[in-house]
């Protein structure tokens, strides 16, 4: 095929997808096969409504509160106690993150079922970045109300890419970041003796410590790191 053929399909193309009955076919994207295919196209309109109300909760709470080390707890849990409907609208707002996570999952798989992707990589590509961009707010947002959980799972993580060894118990997804006797130390629950015996050996043997520090800041850089996360991105982009 020569260039002027290309470029004379590729006009063609252009033109047909811009068509106001293209464009609506698309939006209304009415199915015509099983019940089981029209479900499947419900999710983006689930997507649609997750996101609005996401973002109708997250402006009414940004007007209680306030994001300091000092205030944030406070804030949040006077949203909760004393703001009329407080402690719903947070929780809309906390459980409807979670499930805008899983209903993007739900569609890139109904996607990769109907192999929507192919005919429509530019919706495929933004799915692929809305998802990302959904799994870095709520990462972010786990330590905006500044409570306890948010507090010790921000400080592991600073530690870590600070260069120090950490001293934890395997709670929650601490064991996914502290590997005991790799980069820190793993103590039992509820045992003050075992944390304070961890801190003496560490004391004892800096060069053990440093050993840890050191592996800590490498896995920080391999698992959290800006670049890290484009690296899996493309890996899982690329082959699609």
């Amino acid at each position: 095929m020569t260039l002027e053929n290309r470029t004379s399909s590729n006009t063609v193309e252009i033109t047909r997808s811009t068509l106001f009955e293209t464009i609506a076919a698309a939006v209304a994207d009415s199915p015509a096969g099983s019940s089981a295919e029209a479900w499947a196209r419900t999710t983006a309109g689930v997507i649609a409504m997750l996101l609005c109300l996401q973002l109708v909760t997250g402006l009414l709470l940004a007007f209680y509160y306030v994001p300091s080390t000092d205030t944030a707890h406070t804030t949040v849990t006077y949203v909760e106690k004393v703001v009329a409907s407080g402690a719903w609208m947070r929780s809309l707002h906390h459980y409807g993150s979670q499930w805008l996570t899983v209903i993007l999952v739900l569609h890139i798989g109904q996607l990769l079922w109907r192999e929507n992707y192919l005919p429509r990589p530019v919706g495929w590509v933004a799915t692929i970045l809305l998802l990302a961009l959904v799994l870095a707010g709520g990462a972010t947002g786990y330590s905006l109300p500044w409570d306890v959980r948010a507090f010790f799972a921000t400080k592991i993580t600073e530690n870590m890419a600070a260069g120090l060894p950490v001293i934890s118990t395997p709670l929650g997804g601490v064991p996914e970041m502290v590997e005991h006797e790799i980069n820190g130390e793993l103590v039992p629950e509820h045992d003050p003796a075992a944390i304070r015996a961890a801190m003496e050996r560490l004391i004892a043997d800096p060069a053990r410590a440093r050993k840890f520090g050191d592996r800590g800041q490498e896995m920080a850089r391999e698992k959290f790191s800006i670049e890290a996360n484009v690296r899996k991105l493309r890996t899982l982009l690329l082959p699609l």
